[in-house]
């Protein structure tokens, strides 16, 4: 048949066919000459689509192919619930939207409904033999998807003359991927589309079933955006949470997180952290777990969707917005002392404090628990009187506060008849 990758199964019945004739005439391939009625059914879908596409057009061809003597006799399709000469039971205008496998004479052994959903109305299209119809379109079968397509107010489709057709356009929803290749030789998912009409002309009837030439159905292309935890201090925890858009007819997959450590600008290394397999939730969005970092620096968290059924693996890229996260390291405070005093006496001693911090906020010396010096500076001395100190021991203790936490040094002296300098180490 026309466009279609099997060709119509064409029945002549009369009231004087016998059964032996009938089968004889099923067998017949549609290029055989034969004299009577004939019928045509093509479905004709896009070649290729993609999951989640909506509205898209597609149509169904019925045609008169009436030869030899009967050739300019014009035929009526039948409508479901016609009686004779329409055959008990004759379904009317049909097509199932998917097959995943066909049978002998284009008939589909393997439907496999849920894939398309048709709508719910089609309208004949202008310059065909239908011009205006307007078809209500009905679920026939669940089990196979098998559509119907009614003419309203009791219309019947005509088609005068051998070469006449109707052609029925209407539109379809992609719900999802198939569940089986009906052509594996192809690259994708395939899926193809058979359809049925009878036609009489008189007493005699034909009936033709078609398949289209196959659709591709390529999986959904869902978007990733990821959110990686705020900075921290040395210290704290790194999450990242992954977003993933775009997803049709989801059946679940998961994310896998990955952390690169500093020094990795392009993430090329091997990951200090890995956190696989996530479900992703309802939402589309899924969480790592936790890592403590145990040095300071620049993080890059990736994340890797896994796809599903319907929808294509995604992954983020290194350096993405929002993926990288500081580790500040607390303080680093070096103390050294400085001899003020004669040889003989140490009265006094100057500290001199370095500090070396990321957003250094401030920094504190207390003498015995009592402030003696605050500052804002990252270098800085402080002269520190021994005189009039009580005899004993004394602590002396610095803290600097920044962006990567607080850090503290503390050390101890002894006041006595020679006043002994603090010692700091590190």
């Amino acid at each position: 048949m026309d466009g279609s990758l099997r060709p119509p199964v064409t029945r002549i019945r009369s009231a004087a066919a016998t059964l032996a004739a009938a089968v004889m005439l099923l067998l017949l391939p549609a290029t055989a000459a034969q004299a009577g009625v004939g019928a045509s059914a093509v479905p004709s879908f896009p070649t290729s689509v993609m999951v989640g596409n909506a509205g898209l057009a597609a149509t169904i061809e019925v045609r008169n192919t009436n030869n030899d003597a009967n050739v300019g006799d014009t035929n009526t399709v039948c409508n479901f619930g016609d009686g004779a000469p329409c055959p008990a039971g004759d379904p009317g205008i049909t097509l199932i939207p998917s097959c995943a496998q066909l049978g002998p004479f284009s008939a589909c052994a393997t439907p496999d409904p849920g894939v398309f959903r048709v709508s719910d109305t089609a309208t004949g299209e202008a310059g065909t033999a239908c011009a205006g119809i307007v078809f209500n379109v009905s679920l026939v079968d669940p089990a196979s998807g098998q559509v119907r397509f009614t003419p309203q107010g009791g219309a019947h489709v005509t088609l005068a003359g051998a070469g006449a057709a109707c052609r029925i356009a209407f539109t379809f929803s992609v719900l999802r991927a198939p569940t089986a290749d009906q052509n594996a030789n192809v690259p994708g998912a395939q899926t193809v589309q058979v359809s049925d009409n009878t036609q009489y002309a008189g007493t005699l009837t034909a009936s033709a079933r078609g398949t289209s030439q196959g659709v591709t159905v390529e999986k959904a292309n869902p978007t990733i955006s990821t959110v990686a935890s705020p900075p921290i201090a040395l210290g704290g925890q790194l999450t990242d949470t992954a977003s993933v858009a775009g997803l049709v007819g989801s059946t679940g997959g998961t994310v896998d997180f990955r952390l690169y450590g500093p020094g990795d600008e392009t993430c090329s290394r091997a990951p200090v952290f890995e956190s696989p397999g996530v479900p992703l939730g309802a939402d589309g969005r899924a969480t790592s777990a936790p890592f403590t970092p145990t040095r300071a620096g620049d993080y890059r968290w990736r994340a890797f969707y896994s796809g599903d059924a319907n929808n294509n693996a995604v992954a983020g890229n290194c350096n993405d917005a929002n993926e990288g996260v500081t580790v500040t390291a607390p303080p680093t405070i070096t103390v050294e002392t400085e001899r003020r005093s004669g040889p003989c006496l140490i009265t006094k001693f100057t500290l001199r404090v370095r500090v070396r911090a990321a957003g250094l906020q401030n920094v504190r010396v207390t003498l015995d628990g009592k402030t003696i010096k605050q500052s804002r500076k990252a270098r800085f001395n402080v002269k520190v009187r021994a005189r009039a100190l009580r005899s004993g021991r004394h602590v002396l203790r610095v803290t600097a506060t920044g962006a990567g936490g607080r850090s503290t040094k503390t050390r101890s002296f002894r006041r006595c008849g020679r006043t002994s300098l603090p010692r700091f180490v590190g």
